[in-house]
């Protein structure tokens, strides 16, 4: 009788250990997501501010060609 509680104590603790080692890997892998986002999300918004500068560039040129086109053509009334 004693040998079975023992082993049922055992069995029990063993189940617990692995249940801790489970949460443990999944708490590891969920910071191994965070930190993979938190990288994709940098690299993105570094493409995107990029992209964002070309576009005031082209737009600040679109804009002195026609300031320069309204100067070159008599203004009419």
């Amino acid at each position: 009788m004693k040998i079975k509680v023992i082993a049922m104590a055992g069995f029990l603790a063993a189940g617990f250990l692995m249940m801790s080692c489970s949460e443990s890997n999944k708490a590891e892998n969920r910071d191994q997501e965070l930190v993979q986002i938190e990288s994709d999300f940098d690299r993105e918004k570094v493409e995107l501010r990029a992209e964002l500068q070309e576009l005031e560039l082209e737009i600040d040129k679109k804009i002195m060609e026609l300031e320069a086109k309204k100067k070159k053509r008599p203004t009419q009334r």
